[in-house]
């Protein structure tokens, strides 16, 4: 069994693409194969992997959860008596992130992004701000977790996008992240305005693409939620301006 090919292994392993991990298997396989491809997995050293680890020309979040991939199919294979030992040791030493300031923006700096992104997803943007929902929890967010009478949403499950899956609904990031949350009236009157425009899909949720299909969150991007920076946003080089999905999200905004 030790003679197993690397490649073979992630077949045999389930789960690598559930919620919590948040990334695809692609993502593992991108950076992954053109280093340990073809090899005998019994053959691969830590001080290979640390120096692959080194060598990716990633931000060092992405790098920890590519890392993360790849010591999973590890972990697999030692359960499985394929190797004796994972490669993915405590003395792999990944890249830390800058500790960056991120600036919360200002309500009138959402405002100015909600003007500017495609009117299908201004209310997404004031969700984001006006909450602190993750974005795939705002993705995920269907009707009947909104109750506009007490002004509260229940999180309790997430969008999940996977490449070459279809989206799906999943439980939250952690079991801590399931919670109540109460929501200032002007975020709800947005919702219900962009309920009574543009409706919901067949599985009731809130925000869907102009094909009324889940949006993924890599689609973000193209359809300009967090793309750019709001015109009445601006920042120096030591801070970050909140203006991303996962910033915008972080500001809850008094709107």
């Amino acid at each position: 069994m030790s003679g197993c090919d690397w490649r073979r292994i992630p077949r045999k392993i389930e789960g690598l693409h559930t919620a919590a991990e948040g990334a695809s298997t692609r993502d593992r396989s991108d950076h992954a194969l053109p280093t340990f491809g073809g090899r005998q997995i019994a053959s691969i050293r830590t001080s290979e992997v640390q120096a692959w680890v080194s060598g990716l020309e990633l931000a060092p979040s992405t790098v920890t959860v590519v890392y993360g991939k790849v010591a999973a199919i590890f972990r697999a294979a030692v359960e499985d008596r394929v190797i004796a030992h994972s490669p993915c040791t405590r003395r792999i030493r990944l890249p830390r992130a800058e500790g960056a300031e991120v600036v919360p923006m200002a309500a009138k700096q959402v405002r100015a992004m909600a003007e500017t992104v495609n009117e299908r997803y201004r209310a997404l943007v004031v969700l984001l701000a006006g909450s602190g929902l993750r974005p795939g929890e705002a993705l995920g967010l269907t009707v009947d977790r909104v109750d506009f009478l007490r002004r509260t949403i229940r999180v309790d499950r997430q969008l999940v996008t996977v490449a070459g899956e279809p989206p799906r609904l999943a439980t939250t990031k952690t079991a801590a992240s399931v919670r109540t949350i109460p929501v200032p009236s002007v975020v709800l009157d947005v919702i219900a305005a962009h309920l009574e425009r543009f409706g919901t899909d067949e599985l009731g949720l809130i925000f869907t693409d102009s094909k009324r299909d889940p949006i993924r969150r890599s689609a973000l991007v193209t359809c300009g939620v967090g793309l750019r920076r709001a015109p009445a946003c601006r920042a120096s080089r030591r801070t970050r301006c909140a203006t991303t999905p996962h910033r915008c999200s972080s500001t809850r905004a008094p709107l």
